[in-house]
């Protein structure tokens, strides 16, 4: 039986990783020496209006955590992998909240703007503080390279069970949209895939769905001869024999 996380884990995560993949590049490209000026200033505009939504998804998503237990882990996988993996998800946890953090102390901190909040009237909550705008700046730079060699290290090791050790792993955070709830489980040829509804396990964040091995059974009926032996009944024309 395959336990996969439930609806809004899942869709905290998969928020967070298309943040990531908008936020990344546009903070690198807006630091590119030959870009001009009018697009660099675009870029900031983005990075610094998704940077606080990141921000805030990231908290809603620890605090859903905290509140919503984790489904068990394969049984297959060794006791001291599955605490590295605790470890290593708590770590990445920290290490997003610190990259979306120290990006609003900095912007907020040295008195820039954030055009995202203004247009819907937010405050900033923050007083100027540029010394510690200049840390933050620091710890914004170093923080997101760590975030992304974290964030490469869980692909592989996502990939590695999907696709080598084939215990399903990948299913227990498939997307909760999009053609269904499909979860990628293994059978004993390779990898099965199951998109039925699945059903809500009792302690309310897991869904579990077991795979179902298909089989085609063929029975042959036996008739007592007057020896005493069996023999087959003769199963007919093509099609039309016991095979249900």
């Amino acid at each position: 039986m395959t336990k996969r996380f439930g609806t809004g884990a899942r869709i905290f995560h998969w928020l967070v990783l298309l943040l990531l993949l908008v936020q990344i590049p546009a903070g690198i490209a807006m630091i590119a020496p030959a870009l001009e000026q009018g697009s660099i200033d675009r870029l900031f505009v983005l990075h610094k209006g998704l940077g606080t939504v990141l921000l805030v998804i990231v908290l809603a998503r620890a605090l859903w955590r905290l509140t919503h237990a984790a489904p068990p882990m394969a049984a297959t996988i060794p006791e001291q992998e599955r605490r590295i993996a605790t470890a290593a998800h708590a770590t990445i946890y920290v290490v997003l909240i610190v990259v979306a953090g120290s990006g609003y102390v900095r912007v907020v901190g040295e008195g820039f703007p954030i055009e995202m909040m203004d247009a819907l009237g937010l405050p900033t909550l923050l007083p100027l503080m540029p010394e510690v705008a200049l840390w933050a700046s620091l710890v914004h730079r170093f923080s997101i390279f760590l975030l992304v060699a974290m964030v490469a290290v869980h692909i592989a090791e996502v990939l590695r069970h999907q696709l080598v050790l084939r215990d399903g792993t990948l299913g227990r955070m498939w997307p909760p949209f999009g053609g269904g709830n499909v979860v990628i489980v293994p059978n004993g040829n390779g990898l099965a895939t199951s998109d039925g509804d699945a059903a809500a396990t009792p302690d309310g964040d897991a869904d579990a769905v077991s795979d179902v091995d298909a089989q085609v059974t063929t029975d042959a009926s036996t008739d007592e001869t007057s020896g005493g032996d069996p023999s087959p009944i003769s199963e007919g024309s093509p099609g039309e024999g016991p095979v249900r």
